[in-house]
């Protein structure tokens, strides 16, 4: 088996800001938004499965979020970092796996399951206004 290197180093990924300025949080939750993509690819990898690009509708989220109203970028925000918190646990778990030559592809391939998920139901309540 072959080890995986990633070049997503979570050491150096921002923060979300939980209270970004009203101008910062189109831009925040885009950054954010980029930086999850980038570790699903490096879990994807992992799991030995190509991700999806970015889609259009995720492209346009950011922009579209804030022309929504309050309740939705903050609710967005809160998920944003609910989703970073798993992501950055699970890829920092299986890059564990893979450091002690195990194989961490099943593992890999829930955790890309549960964030696909959870990115749909983001995109999907957000705008439906079933959130909450």
């Amino acid at each position: 088996m072959n080890a995986f290197s990633s070049n997503f180093d979570l050491a150096n990924a921002e923060p979300l800001e939980l209270i970004p300025s009203a101008n910062g949080a189109g831009e925040t939750i885009s950054r954010q938004m980029a930086t999850l993509h980038e570790a699903a690819n490096a879990v994807a990898a992992l799991g030995r499965i190509m991700l999806e690009p970015q889609s259009e509708l995720m492209l346009e989220f950011p922009a579209q979020i804030m022309a929504l109203g309050e309740w939705r970028i903050e609710f967005t925000i809160n998920q944003l970092a609910d989703m970073s918190a798993f992501m950055q646990a699970g890829l920092a778990a299986l890059l564990a796996v893979t450091a002690r030559k195990q194989d961490p592809t099943a593992a890999a391939q829930t955790l890309l399951s549960e964030y696909i998920d959870a990115r749909a139901m983001l995109l999907a309540g957000t705008f439906t206004g079933n959130a909450a």
